[in-house]
């Protein structure tokens, strides 16, 4: 969620981000965990020409996403607890 906070963001910045903070990951598993964040409201899609949540399920790297009101919510109630950020 971090990857997300300030701006638009592209899957691959969002791998990039999870990496910086973690490690190396599976792509397919970082794919994974943006897609339940996504169906669950926390991010949403940039509105772009033909990008849809169908396009995120079968080609997330043309996708660009960001939090959601719900999920800025609950990232400031928590962030303290996960933010790389000093």
């Amino acid at each position: 969620m971090e990857a997300t906070a300030d701006d638009w963001e592209s899957v691959d910045q969002i791998i990039t981000e999870v990496e910086g903070c973690i490690g190396v990951q599976d792509p397919v598993m970082v794919h994974k965990v943006i897609l339940e964040l996504f169906e669950s409201e926390f991010l949403e899609l940039m509105p772009m020409n033909g990008i849809t949540q169908q396009t995120l399920k079968d080609d997330p790297k043309k996708c660009w996403l960001t939090m959601s009101t719900k999920g800025r919510r609950v990232w400031n109630e928590n962030s303290i607890h996960y933010s790389t950020q000093t």
